[in-house]
């Protein structure tokens, strides 16, 4: 990979085979690498080749090759930086980028360690033996939008690390705003009795008025809602998905609630979310609007799991096509622990070789509002957390008694 990012970088604007889109994606890149040098910040560069989609040029004597190279800036305080040293440039700085590459031919390893024993770099006219670039383009770019996305990878590492004795969840991340409710009502982030607030109270109850058949039919076990929260001190947080609030991934196809977390009071009076069996079952008992989830326990499972993720994030594609994959995985994660295709929450696999055999457990539960009927073909992402002790059945909870 090394090898081929030298190559990448030198010819580049040599033995280039110019049109529009190639030159305006070259000068993306062209500015994000002066800036980053100007800034000393550090950046990663990946190279993966794409199998598929390969073709043969016209004289069928080579065949052309697609790489997508991402470039990330690997440093938590970049955007700040680079605001405070904006005078360097008015170009802008991304948090990374996602280029597509092709060559009419497959890089050659040889090449370079022949040029590498020579001391010498390419020099014109090109050799015939030696791929030209065809193509280049900027597939994706990501502005920052947090300042700890370095510790994404060590928490996505301990939730796999830890999956043999905790379910890996995952959740959808669908593109909204955040509220909260209470028995008080509805509150925005730090904001009561606004847009934000009214359009939670207007959704919840169409929720409610959607599951009884009828308008109003719903205010009975919205009431009832109230109750619950206000006796365990409870409140939930929900993605409230509209057209009209904030500027999100996907202007969605109907507007809608879903529920996030909630959280309570612990002994001490300190706020603690409830975890994350318990508040499904909260959920589930009063009829509120989940989630798609999916629970996998086993650390193989879970690095499947999260290999799948990756590789969605970095092709891309339909919502419906992502989530049946990650839903696959569940499925087998199942079969292979029951071995009858009967594994569930808590299920261990039994007889003799119980203890030799891995753990391998998958649980898919479908959401209230399916993403790609009401948010779009395009999903945001997924949040992953470390979830309940496997095995452990818990008791009564702040749902009364509730059961998933």
């Amino acid at each position: 990979l090394t090898q081929t990012q030298q190559y990448f970088c030198y010819p580049l604007d040599v033995y280039f085979i110019m049109n529009e889109a190639s030159e305006s994606s070259l000068l993306h890149a062209q500015n994000q690498i002066l800036l980053c040098k100007k800034l000393r910040l550090p950046v990663s560069y990946h190279v993966y080749e794409r199998t598929e989609g390969k073709g043969i040029s016209k004289n069928d004597e080579s065949t052309s090759t697609t790489y997508l190279i991402i470039a990330h800036v690997m440093a938590d305080y970049a955007f700040p930086k680079y605001l405070s040293h904006q005078t360097f440039s008015d170009m802008p700085l991304y948090r990374g980028l996602l280029y597509q590459l092709t060559t009419s031919a497959p890089i050659s390893t040889s090449y370079f360690n022949t040029s590498k024993s020579s001391g010498q770099p390419p020099i014109s006219p090109w050799p015939s033996n030696v791929p030209r670039v065809t193509d280049f383009r900027v597939q994706q770019a990501f502005l920052p939008k947090f300042e700890n996305e370095g510790q994404d990878t060590a928490i996505a590492a301990a939730i796999v690390d830890a999956a043999d004795t905790h379910y890996m969840m995952v959740t959808i991340k669908h593109s909204g705003s955040l509220i909260t409710l209470s028995d008080q009502g509805f509150a925005a982030k730090n904001s009561i009795n606004n847009s934000f607030t009214g359009g939670g109270s207007i959704l919840l109850a169409a929720h409610y008025d959607r599951l009884s058949g009828r308008v109003g039919g719903g205010a009975a076990e919205l009431s009832r809602v109230l109750t619950v929260l206000k006796s365990y001190h409870l409140a939930v947080s929900f993605e409230m998905v509209t057209g009209r609030h904030g500027n999100h991934g996907q202007l969605p196809r109907a507007e809608y609630l879903v529920a996030t977390s909630a959280h309570t009071l612990d002994a001490h009076g300190v706020p603690a979310f409830l975890p994350g069996r318990e508040f499904l079952r909260l959920c589930l008992s009063l009829r509120l609007p989940i989630n798609d989830t999916w629970l996998f326990g086993g650390r193989v499972r879970a690095e499947e799991v999260k290999a799948l993720l990756d590789r969605i994030t970095l092709a891309g594609g339909p919502t419906d096509i992502a989530i049946s994959e990650l839903t696959a995985l569940a499925e087998k994660g199942s079969e292979e622990d029951s071995g009858e295709g009967k594994g569930g929450l808590g299920a261990s696999s039994g007889g003799s070789d119980a203890k030799s055999k891995p753990l391998s457990v998958g649980v898919y539960i479908k959401g209230t509002y399916p993403h790609a009927m009401w948010q779009g073909n395009r999903i945001e992402g997924f949040v992953i957390s470390k979830g309940d002790l496997i095995g452990k059945r818990t008791g009564a909870g702040a749902g009364g008694g509730m059961e998933a």
